[in-house]
């Protein structure tokens, strides 16, 4: 029932993964951003009391949703996600935080890196390699 375009919410709120992809110049690098779909009238009058508090952007379903497959089918709970919640609710955050920079410490370094470089640049090193 949730976890597909037509909602039964006034608003829904999600993770806009890969944004860079679609608005690279509308935000900073390492910018964490929300996607905010309006799924009635009364979410659009809701939105437009509340949207000179923050930076937003127009976007489309299609590129938001590319990137975030929970708001096309449900997520099954896995053993992982278990784990991290008991952890969540018998260590705490910060714990958890730590546990997870330390753990995923290789990845976080190569997408800061990443980010700093920028698009044409990407660009250019993938031409690079396919020609070889």
């Amino acid at each position: 029932m949730f976890a597909k375009k037509e909602r039964a919410s006034d608003i829904t709120l999600c993770d806009y993964w890969s944004w860079n992809r679609y608005h690279s110049k509308d935000f900073e690098n390492f910018s964490s951003v929300s996607g905010c779909i309006i799924n009635t009238e009364k979410g659009q009058e809701i939105f437009n009391l509340a949207k000179d508090d923050f930076i937003y952007v127009n976007s489309n379903y299609n590129d938001l949703s590319r990137h975030n497959k929970n708001l096309m089918e449900s997520d099954l709970m896995s053993d992982e996600r278990t784990k991290v919640l008991n952890c969540w609710k018998n260590m705490g955050y910060e714990y958890l935080d730590k546990e997870f920079k330390k753990k995923n410490k290789k990845q976080i370094i190569k997408y800061r890196i990443l980010m700093m470089i920028p698009k044409r640049i990407k660009g250019l090193i993938k031409t690079i390699i396919k020609e070889r």
